[in-house]
């Protein structure tokens, strides 16, 4: 994971097209950005590990992740189950209500 350089606007852009920034007025959309961090993951990195705890949101910019669940309780085996991409936002049922991350991305 790299942090980028951060670029407000840009920031307000991907939110504005999200289903996160849809229906929020222009002063609540700047409020989200301010607090926004943009980085950038190589290919394969894991940004996010299954039952791991965090209230982080995330939206993709720009590339793909695969979203992948335990297939069995000792979490030997994971299968790929949806596939996000630019605009597509994870993490926020954690966010929301403080749970343990239901997936791995």
């Amino acid at each position: 994971m790299t942090s980028v350089n951060r670029d407000f606007e840009e920031i307000k852009r991907i939110l504005d097209k999200s289903v996160l920034g849809q229906g929020l007025a222009e002063d609540e959309l700047e409020l989200v950005a301010d607090k926004a961090v943009q980085y950038q993951y190589k290919k394969g990195s894991r940004i996010l590990e299954e039952k791991t705890e965090s209230r982080d949101l995330f939206i993709i910019h720009s590339g793909e992740a695969s979203v992948k669940m335990a297939m069995n309780t000792m979490h030997f085996m994971e299968e790929s189950v949806a596939r996000l991409s630019e605009g597509d936002i994870f993490g926020e049922f954690s966010f929301i209500n403080g749970e343990p991350r239901s997936a791995t991305i």
